[in-house]
C-alpha cells in the first residue's frame, strides 16, 4: 500500500513539474526580447530603463519592375524608467529616392491593472519629424491599446494614428492594429497594419527570432493598401539592445 502511495505522489509531482515547466516557457514566450514597435506599428512596449534599442527595416522588390525598389526605416529608443523612452526614426532611405525624415520624440507607457492575466495597457507618443527633403516640420501623434488573451499569451493591439506629409506623405488620420502569438521562447508570429492609402498602409504578416536576449531579426512581406506605399515587399528587420547602465541601477518593472 505505501509502495503504491508514493507512486500516485511521484507522479502528481512529476506532472507538477510538467506544468510548471510548461507554464514558464510560454511566459518566457510572451516577455522575451519586448520591441518599441510590433514590426512597423508601435507596440505598448517600452525600453527598460538604461538600454539603448537600434533597428534596421528594409523593404525590398527586385522582381516587379525594371528599377528595383528599397525603402528603409532606421531608428534608435533609450530607456529613461518610469515607463518612459525617448526615439529617434529615420525614414524613407532608400531607391528609387523618397522623402527622408528624421522624427524625434518619445513614448510613455501606462499599465492599467497589475497583476491582471489580461495585461491591458495603454500607451502614447508624440513625434515630431523633420523633413530632410525640404518639406519642412511636421508631427506624429499616435496612442496605443494592448491585451493579452490568457494561456494562448497572443497579445492584440490596436490605435489611432495622426500624421503629417513628413512621414505619411499626406496629412493622415488613420488606425493601426497588430497581433503577436508566441510559439516557442524564440520564434513568435506577428502581423501589423497600418490603415489608410499613404505611405505607410501595408499589411505585413511576419516571423520574429529571438537570437538570443538582445539579437531580433523578423522576416515578413509587406502588403500595401495602395501604391502610395510602395510595391509589395519583402521585409527584413533586425534589432539589437545594449545596457548603458548598472544593472543595479535599473528601476524595477512597474516603477
Amino acid at each position: 500500500m505505501s509502495e503504491n502511495w508514493s507512486s500516485v505522489v511521484t507522479r502528481c509531482r512529476a506532472k507538477a513539474a510538467g506544468v510548471a515547466f510548461g507554464s514558464s516557457l510560454v511566459l518566457c514566450a510572451s516577455s522575451a526580447a519586448a520591441q518599441s514597435v510590433v514590426v512597423s506599428v508601435p507596440s505598448t512596449d517600452v525600453t527598460k530603463r538604461g538600454v539603448v534599442m537600434v533597428a534596421h527595416e528594409s523593404q525590398v522588390n527586385a522582381w516587379s519592375s525594371n528599377k528595383p525598389y528599397w525603402n528603409s526605416f532606421s531608428f534608435a529608443t533609450y530607456g529613461l524608467g518610469r515607463q518612459l523612452e525617448l526615439a529617434a526614426t529615420l525614414y524613407g532611405v532608400g531607391r528609387p529616392a523618397g522623402k527622408v525624415a528624421l522624427a524625434l520624440g518619445y513614448k510613455h507607457r501606462v499599465p492599467l491593472a497589475a497583476g491582471s492575466s489580461w495585461e491591458p495597457t495603454l500607451a502614447f507618443g508624440p513625434m515630431m519629424p523633420v523633413s530632410l527633403s525640404g518639406d519642412g516640420v511636421g508631427i506624429w501623434a499616435y496612442g496605443a491599446a494592448s491585451i493579452r488573451v490568457p494561456h494562448l499569451r497572443t497579445r492584440v493591439t490596436a490605435g489611432p494614428s495622426y500624421g503629417t506629409k513628413q512621414i505619411f506623405g499626406d496629412t493622415t488620420l488613420c488606425a493601426f492594429g497588430a497581433i503577436e502569438q508566441p510559439i516557442t521562447p524564440s520564434f513568435h508570429l506577428l502581423v501589423d497594419w497600418f490603415s489608410g492609402k499613404h505611405e505607410l498602409g501595408a499589411l505585413v504578416p511576419a516571423v520574429q527570432w529571438n537570437a538570443s536576449h538582445a539579437f531580433i531579426v523578423i522576416a515578413g512581406v509587406k502588403v500595401p493598401n495602395s501604391s502610395k506605399a510602395g510595391p509589395l515587399s519583402v521585409l527584413v528587420e533586425l534589432t539589437y539592445e545594449f545596457e548603458t547602465a548598472p544593472k543595479s541601477r535599473e528601476t524595477p518593472p512597474g516603477h
